[in-house]
């Protein structure tokens, strides 16, 4: 039993233990691509609708900010981030 999960163990270990080149085309077993940078793709304002103390409705002003991330093997995660002014 202790062999067998030593030599899964050693399999698991394997792939991630060599050198990964960006260039390289992606095989099985290698690690998951490096984070590089993230870069500011845009920025807007929005106008939301919410209701103040009283229970009256108000618009109020939303800047949103969309990011995109690198990774060394030419993907890109794209996301947003909203906050009031």
């Amino acid at each position: 039993m202790k062999l067998l999960m030593l030599a899964a163990l050693s399999l698991l270990s394997v792939g991630c233990a060599q050198k990964s080149d960006s260039l390289a085309p992606r095989r099985s077993g290698y690690c998951a691509p490096v984070y590089r940078y993230t870069r500011q793709v845009g920025c807007r304002t929005e106008y939301r609708c919410g209701t103040d103390h009283c229970g009256r409705r108000v618009t109020y002003p939303v800047r949103v900010v969309t990011y995109a991330d690198y990774y060394s093997d030419g993907s890109v995660r794209t996301y947003t981030r909203s906050g009031a002014l």
